[in-house]
């Protein structure tokens, strides 16, 4: 395991790195990656403590960071990726990566950051998750509402 520590900080963040891999899993692609996270996190501090590369169905990577991080607790308090647009690509995945990090007080770190990109994205997310709450509101009273009835 390599790790990049550029002098001693208790308040070093620990990251695992998140590399994808599209399905004809392109070398370069994934080289491009680890050089972009390895260079951001010397220059910000970041120790990066394991690596997680995933190639396959968003499903997989979902289980496989949720899995990772119910098997570290405590370990990381960073995921770095290199841009939103690796998490973003689809939303099931983005909405997982929001819910786990934010439950665990991870922080999401990109080595190309596009505030507009990050706003767009954490607003799409907002306003899908409160519907998905509106829907459970409705379907919770509807639960009561059939159980009351049937009494």
């Amino acid at each position: 395991m390599e790790k990049y520590i550029i002098g001693e900080n208790k308040h070093m963040k620990k990251a695992l790195t998140y590399i994808r891999a599209s399905e004809n899993n392109n070398k370069r692609t994934i080289s491009k990656q680890k050089k972009s996270i390895k260079e951001y996190c010397m220059k910000n501090n970041v120790e990066i403590v394991d690596n997680i590369l995933l190639v396959g169905t968003n499903e997989e990577s979902i289980k496989v960071l949720e899995e990772y991080i119910q098997n570290n607790p405590c370990l990381i308090n960073a995921i770095v990726c290199k841009s939103h647009k690796i998490i973003s690509l689809d939303f099931d995945l983005y909405r997982h990566i929001s819910i786990i990090s934010k439950e665990n007080n991870i922080e999401i770190l990109t080595t190309e950051f596009n505030e507009y990109e990050a706003i767009a994205n954490s607003r799409f997310l907002l306003e899908v998750m409160k519907i998905e709450k509106e829907e459970e509101e409705k379907k919770r009273i509807i639960d009561v509402l059939t159980e009351k009835s049937l009494n």
